[in-house]
């Protein structure tokens, strides 16, 4: 069980205090007197879309607006679950998107510098 984590998000003049706690194969976050659980599954998911319809692909999103700052995979390798592919810039912190699976890169539809919104492609993935 790992130890309870305390977190703090600042939204403008707004500052949020989250306390979050891995167990059981979910996270639980503590806000405002109120318990939220997400499995790991659901937040795995919220990084990756469901393969779209006709296609092997996996597609993940960008969590969030921001700038590409990293490339660090090319199209055609294969990569192993939680390896880094690229490094996101959004309020003033860099934010690492992996791989959710063993796959093969299809597509980085995404270059060093661009500007990207929240729910955007980033990379196209096939299953091995």
């Amino acid at each position: 069980m790992d130890k309870l984590k305390h977190i703090e998000i600042k939204l403008k003049s707004q500052v949020l205090y989250i306390k979050a706690e891995e167990l059981d194969n979910c996270i639980w976050f503590h806000l405002n007197g109120r318990i939220f659980v997400l499995s790991k599954q659901q937040v795995k998911s919220s990084f990756v879309d469901e393969k779209r319809e006709g296609s092997s692909e996996n597609v993940i999103l960008s969590p969030m607006p921001g700038q590409i700052i990293k490339v660090l995979v090319q199209s055609g390798v294969q990569v192993e679950e939680n390896q880094t592919l690229l490094v996101l810039s959004s309020m003033k912190m860099e934010y690492t998107i992996k791989s959710p699976v063993k796959a093969v890169i299809d597509l980085i539809k995404v270059k060093e510098g661009e500007q990207v919104t929240a729910h955007q492609d980033l990379v196209l993935l096939s299953s091995i």
